[in-house]
């Protein structure tokens, strides 16, 4: 037996329900809309009228819901019981009875047709057998109801919980890479951990991009940025409008928006593959924010930990929260996009590594990537893309269908390819392995 409101029971149905207090209703507040669909909270007399058809008109729709979630049987409660005024005021007095019930002011006699045992009568022989009138068992009074209490107590049915002799599996859960690596993070990783007084400032002998705050304030502003961006069109007036809509809320003050504009010309600038700018991307050659949920078999995180070291990357990191699992894996891809017939995924990232370009050489990001574990992440994110073209590309394969992985360090991004932008391509027998491991949607 479940029981539930009418608003928890949307979409949902069961062999039969019951509805016990649909003879009910509730007192409409002095709230309506207007003719121009606008909200209204009227305190005036003549609020009344407007207020309780539109209070009545949700009533019938909830009754509407509730009436209908039955597959074989719904039982419904109806008579004078309580107050009159919500019996005569009820949606399903308006249901019985006609629109009369319903209106402002009808009154006891509207309640009195809905009520009447001949009305009711005719509403079943009308219904060729699919309604039936019936009443309800009267509770036990007086002698029965004493000589039932004074029943010797082993006369009675023993009544008890029924003992729980199953098992709760706790192996299923919705994972992720930040599960995954939980804790593992050096502070300095300010794309996974917050600086501790929500922002850090840079010593003052930095410039440029290397002197804005460091913490996720910044970095949740470029991701919001370069999400909304038409990078086509991104000229630097588009930028401001948006930086200036944007910035207040990540609590980015008006002094470095000179700076944060010129530098997402840059990073819209700079060649990412086979010389593709973000510039070049039209919107339909991207996607951005790409949320997923894919489906994992049950799994030992040591299996896929053996697989990612067998080939040669850095496997899951010590003090794991969990050893195997089943259930969904989860993650959002900041830009998946199309180049020259083949799919890449991008993810933004303003980590801070040091006080010029120089920290962003491919060989320092590759250490960077190694040391935070960025390569778990882009492999769990090249799974789940490759699942998503396997269902959307006709003869999808990885091999020939796959451009790689592309993390982009923005602060070493100046516009010349050479710093600040990691690539990778992964084999397909690593990417073969992971979806054996994980099972749940293998080719």
């Amino acid at each position: 037996v479940r029981v539930l409101t009418v608003h928890r029971a949307k979409g949902l149905e069961f062999p039969v329900v019951y509805l016990p207090f649909s003879w009910g209703a509730t007192e409409p507040s002095p709230v309506y809309h207007d003719e121009d669909g606008r909200l209204v909270y009227d305190c005036t007399p003549d609020a009344g009228d407007r207020a309780r058809r539109e209070h009545l008109a949700e009533q019938v729709r909830l009754l509407y819901v509730a009436l209908t979630r039955a597959v074989h049987r719904t039982y419904l409660v109806w008579d004078d019981i309580g107050k009159r005024s919500r019996s005569v005021s009820s949606a399903l007095a308006w249901l019985l009875a006609g629109r009369a019930a319903g209106d402002p002011g009808a009154g006891p006699a509207a309640f009195e047709a809905a009520a009447d045992p001949g009305h009711l009568r005719a509403l079943a022989e009308a219904s060729g057998g699919a309604i039936a009138i019936g009443t309800l068992p009267a509770p036990a009074r007086g002698p029965a109801r004493a000589a039932a209490a004074a029943a010797p107590a082993e006369a009675a049915e023993a009544l008890a919980a029924r003992r729980f002799a199953g098992t709760i599996p706790d192996r299923w859960r919705v994972s992720s890479y930040s599960q995954l690596v939980r804790g593992v993070h050096a502070p300095v990783d300010v794309d996974a951990e917050p600086a501790p007084e929500g922002e850090e400032a840079p010593p003052a002998a930095l410039a440029g991009v290397h002197a804005l705050p460091r913490g996720r304030r910044l970095g949740s502003l470029m991701h919001a940025l370069l999400e909304r961006l038409d990078f086509r069109r991104a000229d630097e007036a588009a930028v401001r409008a948006l930086l200036a809509r944007l910035a207040p809320r990540y609590g980015i003050g008006a002094e470095h928006h000179d700076e944060i504009a010129a530098w997402v010309g840059r990073i819209l600038a700079t060649p990412i593959a086979d010389g593709l700018r973000l510039a070049d991307l039209g919107a339909g050659e991207r996607l951005a924010e790409l949320a997923f949920h894919f489906r994992a078999a049950p799994h030992r995180l040591a299996e896929l930990d053996a697989v990612l070291r067998a080939h040669g990357y850095g496997g899951i990191p010590e003090g794991r929260p969990f050893a195997e699992m089943e259930g969904l894996f989860t993650g959002q891809i900041d830009l998946v996009f199309r180049h020259r017939g083949r799919w890449y995924l991008a993810d933004y990232k303003t980590t801070w590594l040091g006080p010029d370009e120089r920290a962003y050489a491919p060989e320092r990001l590759g250490e960077a990537v190694r040391a935070r574990h960025y390569d778990l992440q882009y492999l769990i994110y090249l799974v789940a893309l490759s699942r998503y073209c396997r269902r959307r590309v006709p003869g999808w394969r990885y091999g020939e269908g796959m451009g790689g992985v592309r993390y982009l360090f923005l602060r070493g991004m100046d516009g010349s390819g050479r710093t600040g932008v990691h690539a990778d391509l992964p084999p397909p027998e690593l990417v073969e392995a992971l979806e054996r491991v994980l099972g749940g949607d293998t080719p």
